[in-house]
């Protein structure tokens, strides 16, 4: 969650008010100052059929720097492509967002479904700064 400072005028004009706001789902996840979109990586996953089309962003701060790895199921059994999928899939993502990730390839069905609206992004970076 992130808090939003919101002013408030009239006689409590001197006062700072505070909301607190979550993201949605599908927000962008902000790496080394460049925002990645789930769309971006669904543009990529779609693109090869190698793959299924489930997906997911986990976004870690591993010694004060924020690290991106991105899960992506393959279609079929067959994991003999894995590395070489991995290593376009991550070329493909560094092109097109300029940010570098660690690509893990899943065999099919690994990923939750999601009934409504898929969770694309997980945030497991801990607040350095509180107040």
């Amino acid at each position: 969650m992130r808090d939003t400072s919101i002013g408030k005028g009239g006689a409590a004009a001197g006062k700072r008010w505070t909301k607190r706001r979550t993201r949605g789902s599908n927000a962008a996840a902000s790496i080394k100052g460049v925002n990645i979109f789930p769309s971006d990586v669904e543009a990529i996953v779609r693109q090869d059929h190698a793959l299924s089309g489930e997906y997911r962003l986990i976004v870690a701060r591993e010694q004060h720097l924020d690290q991106l790895r991105v899960e992506v199921e393959r279609a079929s059994a067959d994991a003999s492509q894995d590395a070489q999928l991995a290593q376009q899939f991550a070329r493909q993502l560094k092109s097109l967002t300029g940010v570098s990730a660690q690509v893990a390839i899943l065999p099919p069905d690994t990923l939750p479904r999601a009934t409504h609206k898929a969770k694309r992004v997980e945030d497991r970076r801990q607040q350095v700064w509180q107040g």
